[in-house]
């Protein structure tokens, strides 16, 4: 059993692939926005979920996992009132496809499925989605992040579709999340 599993991985082990340290070369384009970010204030627009100018926090965290061959990226939203809506997302290069995807699922039992586009020169991030919400009702969305210093991100929809929000949002400004003494980053 033991060498059935090993022929198995060998082919990976030579190609490198297995034990790889470096980022994939295509997602190297994450490295600025690796950390975790939150934004705490006004909502900015009226949802089903907030009135505006209610309080809301929205926060995210991307990490390297899987030896830097894929992104976990870890996000939630609390609303004024304590409803709290969270999720995840796997981002990774399609090498079929030759392009980044991702897919993720969220606590409300709504699930997406998204590509990306990384600028690393401009820093930016361009996510284009689309995803059926926990009651079976489609959503789509165009999303742009990015990162004009070391210690903020923007997020804003360009484009959203969703049941009882549509068009672009406002620019939320998200601020770097220190990590406390004594943390060491997940691997």
């Amino acid at each position: 059993m033991i060498r059935s599993v090993m022929f198995a991985f060998l082919p990976l082990v030579f190609t490198g692939s297995l034990f790889s340290q470096e980022p994939n070369e295509h997602l190297k384009g994450f490295a600025p926005f690796i950390g975790t970010w939150r934004y705490e204030g006004p909502a900015m627009e009226e949802s089903p979920l907030a009135d505006k100018d209610s309080k809301v926090v929205f926060q995210i965290s991307w990490r390297w996992i899987l030896d830097k061959q894929a992104v976990m990226a870890d996000w939630f939203f609390e609303f004024e009132g304590g409803t709290k809506v969270s999720g995840k997302m796997l981002n990774g290069w399609n090498a079929e496809e030759e392009k980044i995807v991702s897919g993720g699922m969220d606590s409300t039992g709504g699930m997406s499925m998204a590509t990306y586009v990384l600028d690393s020169e401009a820093k930016t991030i361009t996510e284009t989605g689309r995803g059926v919400t926990g009651e079976g009702k489609e959503w789509s969305n165009k999303n742009l992040i990015t990162k004009p210093d070391k210690d903020t991100v923007t997020w804003q929809a360009l484009e959203r579709n969703f049941p009882g929000v549509e068009g672009p949002s406002p620019i939320y400004k998200l601020k770097r999340v220190k990590r406390t003494a004594g943390k060491k980053a997940a691997k």
